[in-house]
């Protein structure tokens, strides 16, 4: 049940025991007890009891609306980010679960954090599709729950219907990364992991790679700013929103969200400074209750040419990929086109 919804109940249930409550009030001082009941002194005690008992209401109901809009100034970050900071089993552990070849990574960042990650290299031959895409990678940057390994189900089909690599990167305070996340932080963790390709890739990303940024959730404005400090191959966004703080607004319209978050990842702010000429793949699921589908389309709005905008009928915000043929489909036309086209060698947006 939406916050609204909680209210307007708990509002019809206040109305109806305050009259209950007067009406009760008002026969005890009528006089009924005592065999002389008096119509007016019985309106004039319910009528006050009323008065009374809405005043202290309407404060006590002040109180704690204010004290609901402190808390979740307070604890924001609480209210968006949910990590779980146990490391993920080895990579190589994992073939033991069908997922051979799976490397760890490290990634250092400019703060000093250390980020882990999964690499897994393309398959080196169309996948189930068929489609040529042995030498694309994702660079997969997730929502704000869960992390690499809870995804792997998600990164084994990705791989095996198309054929892609898998850089999956956890932010600070997942999967076993240092630090505790934030706005700042993410931001800075995407910088490392841009940083990190320029160098090379640790050797695991050929420079004649194609290199795609997947961004899923809140990963979607991390991606969209990397994807403005370098000129990638290619940027996805998994049921993106135009910030946090709008999003939050939509959900929970009494509060006043929008004026008074901090922690806004405020995508739509930066969105037209992508780095010039990237391709674009929006995703977004009509029945999302968490991130609204018009925050997605306002956002695909906003991104320059070439794009394209793929609306899943039937889908919520965690289950695109459930969607399969929709999904795949989209998936591959696009990182088909990325395919044809000259590697961009993760290229800074001057160069």
């Amino acid at each position: 049940m939406g916050l609204a919804r909680i209210l307007a109940a708990a509002g019809i249930a206040a109305a109806k025991w305050l009259g209950i409550g007067s009406a009760a009030y008002g026969l005890f001082h009528s006089g009924l007890l005592h065999g002389k009941f008096s119509a007016a002194r019985f309106a004039e005690s319910a009528a006050g009891f009323a008065r009374t008992a809405s005043y202290r209401g309407t404060v006590a109901a002040g109180v704690l609306y204010l004290s609901a809009v402190v808390l979740a100034v307070a604890f924001q970050r609480k209210l968006i980010f949910f990590p779980t900071e146990e490391d993920c089993p080895p990579g190589a552990s994992l073939a033991a679960e069908g997922m051979s070849g799976v490397r760890d990574v490290e990634i250092t960042t400019a703060d000093g954090e250390t980020l882990k990650a999964y690499a897994w290299a393309p398959l080196g031959a169309p996948g189930l599709l068929g489609r040529p895409l042995g030498d694309v990678w994702l660079v997969v940057m997730h929502g704000n729950a869960g992390t690499r390994y809870m995804r792997m189900g998600w990164f084994h089909m990705l791989r095996r219907q198309l054929g892609v690599g898998i850089l999956a990167v956890d932010y600070r305070g997942y999967g076993g990364s240092t630090g505790a996340p934030s706005q700042a932080g993410l931001y800075a963790d995407g910088e490392a992991v841009v940083a990190w390709l320029r160098g090379g890739a640790g050797g695991l990303v050929p420079a004649d790679h194609r290199v795609v940024l997947y961004g899923e959730s809140i990963g979607s404005s991390v991606c969209t700013w990397m994807a403005t400090r370098a000129r990638f191959d290619g940027l996805i966004l998994h049921a993106p929103f135009t910030s946090v703080a709008e999003a939050g607004q939509m959900i929970y319209p009494i509060l006043p969200v929008k004026w008074l978050m901090s922690e806004r990842f405020d995508t739509m702010s930066f969105a037209r400074d992508v780095a010039e000429g990237t391709p674009k793949l929006v995703l977004h699921g009509r029945l999302d209750n968490i991130v609204p589908f018009v925050l997605g389309a306002r956002l695909y709005d906003r991104l320059a040419e070439p794009k394209k905008f793929v609306p899943i009928d039937g889908a919520d915000h965690n289950n695109i990929p459930m969607f399969k043929r929709e999904y795949l489909s989209s998936l591959a036309s696009f990182l088909e086109g990325v395919a044809a086209a000259p590697a961009q060698r993760v290229s800074g947006k001057g160069e």
